[in-house]
């Protein structure tokens, strides 16, 4: 659950806690007692703590200014969602179950069966390709990425590709990572000066349209299904690179985001969670899950 009112309340909270550390930092300077300062590792701790507490907030700020606009932008949309959020919450709160292919007690099963599915459609783009050895599948991903850090690139590769393949090896992805000069990118206009505010639409439209793309630029990291993949600023996990992977092959997110409206202070984000062992349904733990990959098998067969 994310609003700018709780958000305010995190501010607050953790406003107050500076003060109080800072009235201990001048208490523990102005003590007259000699020898070490035997509170400085306590206060290095509350410091260690107070900076953690930031970066949540920080999420927080990110995560509300996006979603915030989205909602805005697309009511009609979100107003659907929001409708089988509720449905769902109804379910679950009676004690009924939820299943993605079995029988879904509660509401009109059907109805609600069809759009918990619809929630996991996937549309994977022409440059995902798959080729078959024996019984092996090998899916093939090509990005390109303005991105100068190799180690994060390494890490984003390997990350995938160890994470995007079934425990029985049956399924493996193969991503081909492909550095562009952002010079030539824009040449013969002149390129984004450091810092500066990207439009990051117009940026990604002048990266080759055969493959996906990665780059930065994001007050929070977010993805276009099929096309980019965009971050913002703060450490990423392994899985959300992965999960954030999995939007460029196609994949909705699988979780439901739904808002309650809240007048002049916005809108409640709302999260429901269906399948906790997804990947594409819980970013930081969930894992790819065979059907993924038999979903992504079976579209582009049809594609081709």
């Amino acid at each position: 659950m994310y609003s700018w009112p709780h958000t305010a309340q995190l501010i607050e909270t953790q406003l107050s806690q500076v003060q109080e550390l800072k009235e201990s930092i001048r208490h523990a300077l102005t003590s007259s007692r000699p020898g070490p300062c035997i509170d400085c590792e306590i206060l290095l701790d509350a410091f260690r703590k107070l900076k953690q507490a930031q970066e949540t907030v920080d999420q927080h700020v990110r995560y509300n200014a996006f979603w915030q606009s989205a909602i805005d932008r697309d009511r009609s949309y979100f107003d659907a969602r929001t409708r089988l959020l509720d449905a769902l919450l109804k379910i679950q709160s009676s004690g009924g179950s939820v299943a993605r292919e079995g029988p879904v007690s509660g509401g009109d099963p059907q109805e609600l069966k069809q759009q918990i599915n619809d929630r996991e459609s996937i549309h994977p783009p022409l440059y995902v390709k798959a080729s078959r050895s024996g019984a092996r599948w090998l899916i093939t991903v090509p990005i390109y990425t303005d991105i100068r850090d190799g180690d994060f690139l390494d890490r984003f590769e390997q990350a995938g590709e160890r994470i995007w393949k079934s425990e029985d090896g049956k399924f493996q992805l193969d991503i081909t990572v492909k550095s562009v000069d952002v010079a030539a990118l824009y040449r013969p206009d002149r390129g984004p000066a450091l810092g500066e505010k990207l439009d990051l639409e117009a940026h990604v439209g002048r990266f080759p349209a055969d493959g996906a793309v990665l780059t930065t630029g994001a007050r929070s990291t977010f993805a276009s299904l099929g096309r980019f993949v965009v971050l913002g600023p703060g450490e990423i996990s392994t899985h959300v690179l992965a999960h954030e992977l999995g939007h460029l092959l196609g994949f909705e997110d699988e979780y439901i985001r739904g808002y309650r409206d809240l007048g002049a202070d916005g809108f409640e984000v709302l999260e429901l969670i269906v399948d906790r062992q997804s990947l594409m349904s819980v970013p930081g733990s969930g894992r790819v899950l065979r059907r993924h990959f038999e979903r992504l098998l079976e579209k582009i067969a049809v594609r081709e």
